[in-house]
């Protein structure tokens, strides 16, 4: 195994955890929210839970070498970088300012390229060809 995959897995799958674990507390407390004011719906939780347990299920496969987290890490990828590629057209074509609003939340326009240039660099990461090969060809016989 060479050292790109050996110790590139580790900041990958940080990277899954760390997000899966964001929306596990935003959950949570959408939970508290909900049950203290006695309002809406759960609905949005279950839909947070599921994308919470497929980034740590991800993260555990990353670290574990498992084929099957590859291909899913990468289908994680090209969604959000996807999502960040419409989201920087949406900026570019409407700001007018340096403020962006949505969703009532008002952020810096320039406060989305971190978290942009970490998906690039995990999905560049994953298409390499070593990291490739590793993930792909570790379950076949010799």
């Amino acid at each position: 195994m060479s050292k790109v995959v050996k110790w590139g897995r580790w900041p990958a799958a940080i990277f899954f955890a760390l997000q899966g674990l964001a929306i596990l507390a935003g959950a949570v407390s959408l939970v508290i929210l909900t049950l203290r004011e006695e309002s809406g719906t759960l609905y949005p939780v279950y839909q947070q839970l599921l994308e919470c347990s497929a980034l740590l299920l991800c993260s555990w496969g990353l670290l574990k070498m498992r084929h099957w987290a590859y291909w899913m890490a990468m289908g994680i990828c090209v969604l959000e970088s996807l999502g960040v590629l419409i989201l920087l057209a949406d900026v570019g074509a409407s700001a007018s300012g340096t403020w962006l609003e949505m969703g009532g939340l008002h952020f810096k326009v320039g406060s989305n390229l971190i978290p942009a240039a970490i998906v690039f660099i995990c999905l560049a990461w994953l298409a390499l060809p070593s990291v490739r090969a590793q993930y792909l060809h570790k379950d076949l016989p010799a």
